[in-house]
């Protein structure tokens, strides 16, 4: 009686901690008769809790359910980007006079038309209103485990996102070097577009392409890998 009620009590001691949130193995229950005969049971625990393993595959695999969410606020976000780089466009296309800038003021005049802003043959702030439109579709099309079926779309989900963040630095670096002033809204622009990088943290891109080289692995082509998968 007494080893049954040590058992007993090991058992709603391991309850408690599972309530808690503990990380004890919690794996399959094993009764055994002990190897001399004795008939006493014997309790032993193998393996990991299911529940942890699964959100352990799923955090490898990026598939985790922060996942949606981050691409929730990628679409706020981006629009607010979208916003920002319309306006910039209407000041460099001369449709407003000024610039907005309670900061840096006539700075962001200087910034918008400098040389630097105008080297390409359109006004380069048409280029993010592009990217932060093309990043908020992207974000917006697909399930949440997309990575799986369709790899391709969360490769340009990421890849639109790292354009947008190495874009923020260089403008930032040239407004810093070469230009000599500073625009209000193009540092808020920048800004921006780094916190979808780091929002995103490439979890899904990271995630589609271990899924796509599996495929590849498994002899699928390079269409029916980015494209055309299946739930893994």
């Amino acid at each position: 009686m007494h080893v049954l009620q040590r058992y007993a009590d090991h058992d709603q001691r391991d309850d408690r901690q599972a309530d808690h949130g503990g990380e004890h193995p919690v794996g399959v229950e094993q009764r055994l008769h002990g190897s001399e005969g004795t008939g006493t049971p014997v309790t032993r625990r193998t393996g990991r809790s299911p529940s942890t393993r699964d959100r352990c595959r799923a955090r490898r695999a990026g598939n985790c359910q922060s996942v949606p969410r981050s691409r929730s606020i990628v679409v706020a976000l981006a629009l607010a980007g979208a916003v920002v780089a319309a306006y910039l466009v209407l000041v460099q296309t001369d449709v407003v006079a000024h610039a907005w800038d309670p900061v840096f003021g006539r700075g962001s005049d200087r910034v918008l038309r400098s040389s630097v802003s105008r080297s390409l043959p359109f006004p380069d702030a048409a280029l993010g209103l592009v990217a932060y439109l093309l990043e908020a579709a992207l974000a917006l099309t697909g399930r949440g485990n997309r990575w799986q079926r369709r790899p391709v779309l969360p490769l340009l989900y990421d890849a639109t996102a790292l354009g947008l963040g190495a874009a923020a630095v260089l403008l930032v670096l040239l407004q810093a070097t070469v230009v000599g002033h500073w625009c209000l809204l193009c540092l808020c622009s920048a800004a921006l577009s780094l916190a979808i990088v780091a929002v995103g943290r490439l979890r899904e891109g990271r995630a589609a392409v271990r899924r796509v080289r599996v495929a590849r692995g498994s002899g699928h082509s390079w269409r029916a890998a980015l494209t055309d998968l299946g739930p893994a």
